[in-house]
This record gives C-alpha cells, structure tokens and sequence, in this order.
C-alpha cells in the first residue's frame, strides 16, 4: 500500500520527533546536567575563595586579636607548669571569697580549640558549697578574674529547705601549646580536697 505525500511528512514529522527526543534524552540532556553541575561547583568555589580573600585581608588584625589576648594571659612564675598555676589560681580564688568552705579541685585537663593550633584550654572542675549569694560572689569572682567558665550546675546538698547550695563548676583558661605540655614534675593523678569546713 503505497502511503501519499501527507503521510510521508507526518511518518517523517514522527520519525525526526522521536530521534530528537532519543538525541536530547542520551545526549544533549546529561551534558546540560554536567554543565550544570560544574558550574554550580564553580560558583562554590568562588565564594569559598572570596571568603578566604576577605579572610586573609583581616590577617594582620587577627593576629594583633591573638596578641591582646596572649597580653591577657597570666604571667607564669618560673618553675611553675601552666596547670599547677592554673589549679592554685583557682584554689587562691575561692579561698578569698569563700574561706574555709570544702571544696574539690579535679585535676587540669587539656582540651583543643577547634581551627586553632597554637592555643589550648585548659579546664578543671571545682565543687564547692556555700549560700547562694556567696556562690554568686564566687562566679562573679572567677569571671572578673579571667577565668571562663564552661558550665555550672548548682543543687541543694542538704534538701531544698536548706540555704546551703553545692556549685559543681568547670573554668577554663586559654594557654599556648607550648606552654601547656611543658610540665615540671609529675601530674597530680587524682582530685585534691582543699581547705576545711569552718
């Protein structure tokens, strides 16, 4: 059966419709996709590298802004280890504000600042107990002293009729690497219980 000229061009219509979609689908698709792809990567790419631009642009001030807080650290009397200061700092602290209450010192431990490579914390946890407004003159104490204080949990230690309040707080305080793993002398293996009750 012969097919007239109308359907000749709707059977080639048909024909050339459908290898272009095959041709788009296998093809034209996937690499628009890729292109795609890349560019929203290259656009990524560019505004990580802004960043780092405008990042290394503000280098010399970052510097100077580690410099003022290095200015800030307290001076180490020779002898002495980073972490030895740091326990009797807190020790002397309490002692001033809230003498002869019992109180626990856990030893220093050391934890990384993350991004940052030359400086560390150090932290220790302190339990003490007083009233609630000798407590609050201890952490005010401790903040006007520097120290930076992680966490503070306080509870009743002798039920909730009693004004008496146990602070379990953890301080840190910044220091050079350096300065921290240079110890002299052992490091203390356990808590060491300071100062009496009154």
């Amino acid at each position: 059966m012969a097919l007239s000229n109308r359907e000749r061009r709707i059977l080639m219509i048909t024909g050339a419709v459908v290898v272009g979609t095959l041709l788009y689908l296998q093809a034209v698709e996937p690499l628009v996709e890729a292109y795609q792809s890349r560019q929203e990567a290259l656009d990524k790419e560019q505004a990580t590298y802004e960043k780092n631009v405008a990042l290394l642009s503000q280098a010399r001030s970052i510097e100077e802004g580690y410099r003022r807080i290095e200015a800030q650290f307290p001076k180490e009397e020779p002898g002495k280890d980073p972490e030895h200061s740091f326990s009797e700092d807190v020790d002397a602290a309490a002692e001033a504000i809230l003498p002869g209450e019992r109180r626990v010192i856990e030893p220093v431990q050391h934890e990384e600042i993350k991004g940052v490579t030359e400086y560390e914390f150090l932290t220790l946890a302190m339990n003490i107990t007083g009233e609630l407004p000798k407590i609050a003159q201890l952490l005010k104490g401790f903040d006007q002293k520097g120290f930076l204080i992680k966490s503070i949990l306080l509870t009743h230690s002798k039920g909730v009729d009693s004004p008496e309040l146990q602070c379990q707080v953890t301080l840190a305080r910044i220091v050079k690497v350096e300065e921290a793993t240079e110890t002299v002398g052992p490091r203390r293996p356990g808590a060491r219980r300071i100062g009496g009750r009154r």
